[in-house]
Parts: C-alpha cells; structure tokens; sequence
C-alpha cells in the first residue's frame, strides 16, 4: 500500500473518531436524593421541600408545593425521589419563619442515594452511615416535570369540645394531623398544643398541607380515634359520638368521633394588647401598620381607618391595644396592601406576637392568597438607651462687687491729667525764652 494512501486512510480515521466522541455532559442525576437540615437553620418549620430542575423540560411544580415534600427518614434527614430525566440543579428548603434556603446545588455526580450536607453555600454528598427510612415517591404523569399532588391543600381552624364526663384532671389539649404529606408534627409535641377558647372548647391552627386525619388527645392518656378531615371540616367542632372504635395502632377501643358546626361559644369579654412582627423581607416602604379586630360584637373599627392605627415600638415591632369585648380574628395589615390572613384571638393571645410562618392561606373575602400568621411570646424590646445626663447648667461667676472708691479713683486720675498738661505748658514757655 503506498504511503499516499495509508495517509488518506489514517486521516480518515481520524476525522471519524472526532465526531464519535462523546461529549461529557453536565452534572445530572435521577433516583434519590437525601437532605441533611443544617443545624443553624431555625427549628420552626414542618416540611422540608426539594425544588428541582433539568434538561429535557424537566421543572419542578410549584416553589415549595405538596410536590415538592421531601419525607422524614431520619432525625434532621428527609429523602426525595427525583422524576426520570438528567436533573442538574437542585435546591432544598424549609417552610421556617426565617426561609431558610440552600444555594444552588449543581454539583450532582454521583449524588444518587447519598446526603446533601450543607457548609455556607458549600454542599457536600456524604455516604449514609445508618439505615434510612422508606422515601415515598411524588405521583407523577407520563409527561417529565408535570406532577400531580398526593392530595389538596387544605388549611384553617378547627375545635374540639371537651367530653366533660371523660376528660378530667387534664392540663394540655393536643391535636395530631397527618395526611399524603406525612405528619405535620410529632405525637403530643408543642406544636400539636391546641388554644382554649374556654373550659369547653379548644381550638387548633392547621397550616396549609394535603391533610386527610386528626386525632385529639390530652396529657392523661385520652384521645379521639382517628377522624377524617377535609377542607369541609375547616371551621368545625370535633366531638365524641358515644360509640367507640379500635385504635388501628395499638388495637385498643378509643371514642369516635365526629364534626358538627360550630355554635358562638359564650367566652368572657377580654382585652389587652398585642403585637405584630413586621416581616422585613416582605413589607417595605409603608408608612402605616394596621390592626382589623372583630368578634360577636361585630367589628372593632372600620378597615384601616384611624381606630385601627398601630403604635410603633420599634422597626421590626407593632402593638395594638384592644378594649373589652367578645373578639374572635384579627388581621394585621399596611398601606402598601400586604397583610395577614385571619387569625384566631382569644384571651391567650393578649401579650403575644403575630408573626408570619411562611405559609399561605385564602382570603375568604377576596378569594387571593395571603401570608398566615401565628401567635408567640412577647420578648419586651430593649429599652431606648437614655438620653445623656445633662451637665448641670453653670452658674455665672459673679460680678466683683463695684468698689465704693470709685470717686476717689476718678478724681485721682483727672489731678493726674492736670499735672501733666501744667508741665507741658511750663516746658513750652520755657523753649519760648
């Protein structure tokens, strides 16, 4: 074969090998992502979320939907399924008051079935060291990136009446909530205690999830059986039916329960003062923090007029006082049109603090969502740093007391005057000569 043709051949070769060659692609990844929630993000949160993106159209739903619900495998891990497809960034966060968010994660190489932990911006894929928890999968259509929820958001306020025969001797009413998007908190934990509206009634705030079930229950060992729940019950009273039903945990017989309509629970009238904290990243450039209050005896005051004008107590705080009256809501709101969702109001809540928990909830008047809101202890401010002790005023130096010779002085100084024009004269005469 001639050297002219074993080139020809060699660089045909060659240019074939070019175009096979693979290009890498970026960092993707499919399968099961695991999250650990850093240690410095605040604890105030009760769902975890796993926002994703990718190649081929792949998107997540909606920023921190039911779809985007990671589930709890461990304490301070929760695990996600990623939908089939090259997905090349992700982001994980939580539903705190101070939304805690990583950065982008983009770093996905074999990132499939390991724990994303988190240093500043910094995210780094660790191998488990102990057995996980099972990870249940978002449903999902043929379609890549469209999800379909595991069941309707529902959120608002329902009570439960006490079984005065049967609950004695109780100190603490609890409510657990459980549904597609698992619990909304631990059994009996703080953030099942439930509010007293009065010796008979109790009342609950159930955020927005895909709820199916509460059970209420008390800290001497009683408890409903497990009753469903749906947007229809927001609003309504769970009571005892009289019958009984089986615990389908432990298989013991606990009371059923069902709902009925809430009737105008006679409380007494109550008044105080509240606060609002102000949610710097959301409210900006207001001038004016309102406070709509309303109950039985109808409303407080018109919509954002003069008697609903909040006092400030500092940039990040509000107060509001309320007179006596059957109050049931409040809404605080600015003139820049943000404001909260209803909020229940009792007699607890004077002295406490709305704040937003990073929720929305549906204005029943407009139909829009708005933020929700929930009440904790008031921390006082710290108190404005006194103006400086002023310097005691210095009292003029007194005057020398005028000498009584004063006349003497003035006639010394005249004879002095007179001399000296007497010797000048006779000096004068003197040159003349």
């Amino acid at each position: 074969m001639s050297k002219k043709i074993l080139s020809v051949l060699l660089t045909a070769v060659l240019l074939v090998a070019t175009f096979c060659v693979v290009v890498p692609s970026a960092s993707a990844l499919t399968g099961t992502v695991y999250f650990q929630v850093p240690a410095d993000w605040a604890t105030d949160y009760t769902e975890v979320y796993c926002h994703y993106w990718g190649e081929d159209g792949i998107t997540s739903p909606d920023w921190q939907s039911a779809a985007e619900v990671c589930t709890k495998v461990a304490d301070g891990i929760y695990g996600y399924v990623l939908p089939e497809g090259n997905v090349t960034g992700l982001v994980f966060s939580v539903n705190n008051a101070d939304k805690n968010q990583t950065a982008d994660i983009t770093n996905l190489d074999d990132a499939a079935g390991k724990i994303a932990t988190i240093e500043g911006d910094t995210c780094t894929w660790v191998e488990p060291t102990t057995e996980l928890g099972e990870v249940k999968p978002v449903e999902t259509t043929e379609e890549p990136g469209e999800v379909t929820t595991t069941g309707s958001e529902i959120s608002g306020t329902i009570y439960f009446e006490i079984p005065t025969d049967d609950w004695k001797n109780f100190e603490t009413v609890y409510c657990h909530i459980w549904g597609a998007d698992g619990e909304l908190a631990g059994w009996q934990t703080e953030k099942e205690i439930c509010t007293k509206v009065n010796d008979t009634l109790y009342s609950y705030e159930v955020p927005a999830g895909a709820w199916t079930n509460a059970i209420f229950s008390n800290d001497t060992g009683k408890q409903t059986g497990d009753t469903t729940l749906t947007a229809d019950e927001m609003g309504k009273v769970m009571y005892y039916t009289g019958n009984k039903v089986e615990n389908p945990v432990n298989g013991e017989m606990v009371d059923e329960a069902a709902w009925k309509d809430l009737e105008t629970p006679a409380s007494e009238p109550f008044g105080g003062t509240i606060y609002f904290e102000i949610p710097k990243d959301d409210w900006k450039n207001f001038e004016t923090v309102y406070c709509h209050v309303w109950g039985t005896d109808g409303d407080l005051a018109g919509w954002q007029t003069e008697g609903e004008v909040c006092t400030k107590v500092n940039d990040n705080l509000y107060s509001f006082t309320i007179p006596e009256g059957n109050w049931t809501n409040a809404i605080f709101s600015n003139d820049t049109g943000k404001q909260t969702g209803d909020t229940t109001l009792t007699a607890a809540e004077m002295g406490k603090v709305m704040y937003y928990t990073g929720n929305k909830v549906e204005n029943p008047v407009t139909g829009e969502l708005v933020d929700e809101a929930a009440w904790k202890d008031y921390t006082e401010a710290p108190a404005e740093s006194e103006a400086p002790a002023s310097e005691p005023e210095s009292k003029p130096e007194p005057e020398p007391e005028k000498s009584n010779n004063i006349a003497l002085y003035i006639i010394i100084c005249a004879a002095v005057v007179i001399l000296i024009i007497i010797i000048i004269v006779v000096v004068a005469k003197k040159k003349k000569k």
